[in-house]
């Protein structure tokens, strides 16, 4: 069927290799929209530099964050540790700019959900 194992389903907004450019705004030729004709990934980025939320996060909120206000509240396997904000950079990690942004995200989705289920 179509959700067999091994078989991955993407729906976009129109992003695909008919309409992709190169940097610079070049479309692609011919060749290479056949080359990459079902064979295109397209990554999610979540936090980029002209985000300005992002920016303020990245470059105050995060050296503000310590590990006793959130420690509490998380289970022992997950405890962060006491460098945690002084020594991971929000700027260069690939793990808080692109996945970060999307956990809070289902989080606060999450909450809503919760608050219109159990008022």
């Amino acid at each position: 069927g179509l959700l067999r194992t091994g078989t991955s389903w993407v729906f976009t907004d129109k992003v695909g290799a008919a309409t992709l450019e190169i940097d610079g705004g070049a479309p692609l030729s011919e060749a290479a929209r056949i080359a990459l004709n079902g064979s295109l990934q397209i990554k999610a980025v979540g936090a980029t530099d002209g985000n300005p939320q992002w920016t303020k996060f990245a470059n105050e909120r995060w050296a503000t964050l310590q590990p006793r206000d959130f420690n509490p509240f998380l289970p022992a396997d997950w405890q962060i540790r006491d460098d945690f904000f002084s020594t991971v950079n929000p700027k260069t990690s690939a793990l808080l700019r692109d996945g970060s942004v999307f956990v809070y995200d289902a989080i606060i989705a999450a909450g809503l959900l919760s608050c219109k289920v159990a008022p």
